[in-house]
């Protein structure tokens, strides 16, 4: 896999599910910020709808509203919510859809670890296919 990617991408991990590869990606961010001296920036940030995982910090990052872990919620650290883009695949553009994500970076951005997208479809939180 180290073959097919560019410089200096030079480590592949792999993992047994999606929710080990979002709280494996999750304790990345956290260490890298940690490491450079930034441990405020502790928090994620992330589109409604989305389901990463049944792993107990990946539920903090699920939807609040549907992402099928409401018992757990008084338990889990509170993340931030963007709302998901309002086009699918095959509408086009309207940078509309990117106000709310910019909003809340721009009031965030000193605490957020990472920025948690999937990349091409939502399976889990629905069949929603983002635009390219």
């Amino acid at each position: 896999l180290v073959d097919l990617t560019p410089a200096p991408l030079t480590k592949v991990f792999i993992s047994d599910s999606g929710s080990v590869a979002v709280e494996v990606a999750m304790k990345q961010a956290l260490q890298y910020w940690y490491s450079i001296g930034e441990p405020r920036k502790r928090k994620f940030l992330t589109p409604r709808g989305g389901y990463h995982g049944d792993t107990f910090h990946t539920m903090s990052v699920c939807d609040p509203v549907t992402g099928m872990h409401h018992m757990f919620g008084s338990l889990l650290p509170k993340y931030v919510f963007t709302e998901r883009p309002g086009c699918k695949y095959a509408d086009p553009w309207d940078e509309q859809y990117a106000a709310d994500l910019e909003a809340q970076f721009a009031e965030h951005h000193s605490d957020l670890a990472a920025v948690i997208l999937e990349p091409v479809v939502q399976g889990a939180g629905g069949m929603w296919m983002y635009s390219p």
